[in-house]
This record gives structure tokens, sequence and C-alpha cells, in this order.
């Protein structure tokens, strides 16, 4: 017996929904895959699920700073479903003669990144970790549990934070003294020294700086007072002007600070066995 065609057409009907609707639950099973390893990931370290770039990345990667290196993806250990490139120069030393240095921050890390780990190098110290948070700002690093981790993982005896370039142009700066406030605190607490690189404001602030300085007093480099060569993009700092930069930023640590960066840099080496972390703008 033929079918009609209003039975062909229920039946089609029938077969497109069920292939929708197993399509979606499929999906369903990745995204819950992926949530599940940076939840319980057996390579877990201090929340840290991490995922072999061979076949993500394609093994090594050019990193900004013109070193090639090798990239995983990371789940951050706030938003853990959201991956994190992270470039593996894996740190493994054992050598407690020298001071363990992590720095964090925003995008102005891109290129002061360098002459940090070269100022190390050159000063008896090393730079445990880099942690780049692209226009991320006194807020986002106040609250939450993410520096916390960071310190947790590399275990500094003295910590770095270039922070508040993208807090130019907020009026009122006041509710942001408390994040500030948070960050030392929770840096102090984990037993490691402290200083804090002002913004390199391109143009007059609207009180970030001032608040800063205020607040940290001679544990912050008031950066917006220097005149420094300027990327492509006008805003940030180049890397020669980088360079200028943190060579001013070592005197002013070695001079308020119990960490000693007097010997200046007379040839930049690219960093090597120096994780360098870098956290998306979404997160």
């Amino acid at each position: 017996m033929s079918q009609s065609p209003d039975t062909e057409s229920n039946r089609s009907s029938k077969s497109a929904s069920r292939t929708i609707a197993l399509t979606g639950i499929s999906l369903l099973g990745v995204f819950l895959l992926f949530f599940l390893m940076g939840l319980t990931g057996t390579d877990s370290i201090a929340g840290l699920s991490t995922v072999d770039n061979t076949k993500i990345l394609n093994g090594e990667e050019m990193a900004q700073d013109g070193t090639q290196q090798r990239g995983v993806l990371q789940f951050d250990p706030v938003t853990k479903a959201s991956p994190v490139k992270v470039f593996l120069n894996a740190y493994d030393s054992t050598d407690t003669t020298k001071t363990r240095v992590l720095l964090f921050g925003d995008s102005e890390l891109d290129h002061m990144r360098l002459p940090v780990y070269n100022y190390c190098k050159n000063n008896n110290c090393e730079l445990v970790a880099s942690i780049t948070w692209y226009g991320s700002t006194t807020v986002g690093w106040g609250k939450g549990d993410t520096l916390q981790k960071y310190l947790d993982l590399y275990k500094p005896d003295f910590v770095i934070c270039i922070l508040g370039l993208n807090e130019l142009f907020i009026p009122n700066v006041e509710p942001r003294r408390e994040s500030v406030q948070n960050i030392k605190k929770t840096v102090l607490k984990s037993g490691a020294k402290f200083y804090w690189v002002g913004p390199a404001a391109w143009k007059k602030d609207q009180g970030i700086c001032s608040m800063l300085e205020e607040e940290l007093d001679s544990l912050c480099y008031p950066s917006e007072k220097l005149t420094l060569e300027r990327a492509n993009d006008h805003r940030h700092p180049s890397r020669d002007g980088s360079k200028v930069w943190f060579d001013s930023v070592a005197v002013a640590i070695t001079a308020h600070t119990r960490l000693d960066l007097s010997k200046p840099v007379a040839k930049y080496e690219q960093p090597k066995n120096s994780p360098s972390v870098v956290i998306p703008m979404s997160q």
C-alpha cells in the first residue's frame, strides 16, 4: 500500500527533529566534557588542568616577546571552562639562594617581561612566571581568587605588579581603592614582598595614578612621569621604551625594597625557563 504524501512528510519531519535533538545532545556532551576536565583533570596543579598542544597549537609557536615556546591550553582557576594559553618554558629550580620573582598585570607586560627577566637574571633572582591578563583592572585582580591561585602555584618571594592602564579615564577611582588594598594584602599574606609599577599613561589620567601613589606610597612607581617611546598603538610603551621604563623602575625597587636590582642589563636575552601565562580579555 502506497503512503500518502502527508504520512511521508510527517515521517521526514520526525526524522529531522530526531537528528536535531541528537546533535544537540552530542554538543552538550562535548561542552560538559570540557567543563569536567576543568574541574577534575588528572594533570591538575593548583586547580589548573592542562591539555597538551601538539594537536591544538601544533607544537611550538611564537610568543609576543619573540621566543619560540611550547604551549598548552589551560583552564583558568576561577572560570575553569575558559581555556587560557600558557607557554611552558617550565620553571623547575631548586636553587634556594635566588629570589623568586612573580610578575603580573595587564597588557603592559607584553614588552616589560623582557627587561624584568633580564634584570632578575643579572641580580641573582629568577622570574618564576609572568601572568598577563589582557584588559584587566584593579577590580579584576582585587576580587576573586585568581591572584591567590598563582601565588600558591609559583610561591614567589617578591611580586611585581604592573596595573592601571585600563583605568586611566575612569572619573571616580575611590571605589577601586579597596581593590588595591586587597591586592597588596593578598600578596603580603602569602609571605612575599611587593612593589607596584603604576600605569605608563600616554595622556593625563583622571585619578588612578594619584590614588595608587597615595595608597602605596614608596611601593608604587609613578610611571606617568616618564616620557617613553610608544608602540604602534601610541598607547603602550614600545619594546625599547619598556627597557628604558624598567631601568628607572629597577632603581626605585632597589631603593625602596629589599630586592636588589642594581646591576644593569648590558645585553638582553630572550626569556628561558620562565612560564608566561596569558589570560584573555573575556575572563
